[in-house]
């Protein structure tokens, strides 16, 4: 840290901080977008990081939730958001590349009442404690939200320019963007419990999803052909998926399972709009998620219907 100025701090000096350094009313407006866009929504609250087991911030934990009457099992979508002020003189680059198509996955969450569903095991379990509640349910191909050949970014840093010339640096953000991968896993542990609250009727199906959101017009892509080639002019975005693969341990220990965090969302606050609105009408689709397959593991399309019905 540079040596401080011996001058007092004054009003003018608070002012500055934060308009142009503090991410807190840049927290609240994402907060207040994602409130509009139909999200409940937890702000600033702190949790125990599953891998360090230090204590630590979130600034946003948003979930959203179908209970179409009609609609079993409901879905829910739940995001869990960090945000950056970046400045335009030191906006975010990503590198993007085309995804593989072992890329083009991302994990859903099913969770129930073991009262009113079993999940599907190799042998039958008598024993309460060793009752499944959740599972993982693996999403690829034409199922899933992330396709095949379309930009996927693999590296990223923020960009500037000082005195000797250009100056970038990926720590910033790197904290941010880990912080939102913990945040999410704490998330998943919590939907593995979900399906048993009686508002969800015994099942319950969540997307999840780390995101970071950085203000408008300070996010850009840099997009490589598979031979490391440049395609075209960097550009600047809305939204960039972020390939991440973080494999954790999810649930509790007797009944847990691995989980995947397949990707995470770099968005603009325009670009946050646009992911809502392509996640709820991936969920209007017929095939939403192998829909069919999930509610063949539920008995729904058996006959199999559960006591309270």
């Amino acid at each position: 840290m540079a040596k401080l100025r011996t001058d007092p701090i004054a009003v003018a000096d608070v002012r500055e901080f934060v308009e142009d350094h503090s991410d807190f009313e840049f927290e609240l407006s994402v907060y207040n977008q994602l409130t509009k866009l139909g999200f409940a929504c937890d702000h600033g609250g702190t949790y125990t990081d599953p891998l360090t087991e230090k204590i630590r911030q979130f600034d946003i934990r948003a979930t959203w939730t179908d209970q179409s009457q009609w609609l079993l099992p409901h879905e829910q979508i739940r995001l869990a958001v960090e945000c950056k002020q970046l400045r335009d003189n030191f906006p975010l680059v990503i590198h993007t590349v085309p995804r593989k198509f072992d890329e083009g996955i991302h994990d859903v969450l099913l969770s129930v009442n073991p009262d009113q569903f079993r999940l599907l095991t190799k042998e039958e379990i008598t024993v309460p404690a060793y009752v499944p509640r959740a599972m993982k349910w693996k999403v690829a191909g034409r199922f899933s939200i992330y396709n095949e050949e379309q930009p996927v970014g693999k590296s990223c840093a923020q960009v500037g320019r000082n005195q000797s010339g250009i100056t970038s640096t990926d720590s910033e953000v790197f904290s941010k963007w880990t912080q939102a991968i913990s945040s999410a896993q704490v998330l998943a542990d919590q939907a593995c419990e979900e399906g048993a609250r009686q508002e969800y009727r015994g099942a319950l199906t969540t997307l999840i999803l780390p995101v970071v959101v950085v203000p408008n017009g300070r996010l850009w892509t840099v997009h490589f052909n598979a031979d490391g080639s440049l395609d075209a002019e960097p550009q600047q975005v809305i939204r960039c998926p972020y390939w991440i693969n973080s494999t954790f341990e999810c649930g509790d220990r007797l009944t847990g399972f691995s989980y995947t965090l397949s990707h995470l969302e770099f968005v603009t606050t325009d670009g946050l709009t646009e992911l809502v609105g392509d996640l709820m009408a991936e969920m209007n689709r017929e095939d939403y998620f192998a829909r069919g397959s999930l509610k063949r593991i539920l008995g729904l399309e058996t006959g199999v219907s559960p006591a309270y019905w």
